[in-house]
């Protein structure tokens, strides 16, 4: 009787341990992670714009917005995700404003994602994708580097 019921309890505990799994799957996936974004409600963005998307430890989240740097937090379990708390800086650059603009309440109005055929798609409460994104290579490996300016300093 008595192994019977540590049996019971041995597997009791295998289920409630992978249940406690199954629930940080999704948030480790973005952990990490660094994106490109591609298309902002179906429409590519603007050519050499290159917006990004980085999900730093647990709960950062940071990019570049098309002309600003933006920064905030993000909450992700079981596919679902909340980016809120964006602060950026204020610059203001021709042309790329309303892409901007766009990006950021695109990114604020994210329900779920999934990552597809190697991109990272946020959707909104409606169930349309908001943003696609491609990955984003952050290896310098192979990287060539131009001297443009040397300054010295003498005191």
């Amino acid at each position: 009787m008595k192994n019977k019921i540590s049996t019971i309890l041995l597997v009791m505990a295998v289920f409630v341990t992978a249940c406690s799994v199954k629930g940080k799957t999704s948030s480790l996936a973005l952990n990490d992670t660094h994106w490109v974004l591609e298309q902002i409600n179906g429409q590519p963005v603007i050519d050499d714009t290159l917006p990004t998307l980085s999900f730093r430890g647990d709960q950062e989240v940071g990019g570049y917005a098309s002309c600003n740097t933006f920064f905030g937090t993000y909450v992700s379990k079981d596919n679902t995700v909340t980016i809120t708390g964006l602060s950026y800086t204020e610059m203001g650059c021709v042309g790329v404003m309303d892409q901007e603009t766009a990006y950021l309440a695109a990114l604020e109005s994210a329900k779920t994602y999934r990552i597809e055929d190697g991109k990272l798609l946020l959707f909104d409460a409606a169930g349309d994708a908001v943003l696609v994104f491609s990955p984003k290579d952050m290896s310098l490996e192979g990287t060539f580097w131009n001297l443009t300016m040397f300054n010295i300093c003498f005191a």
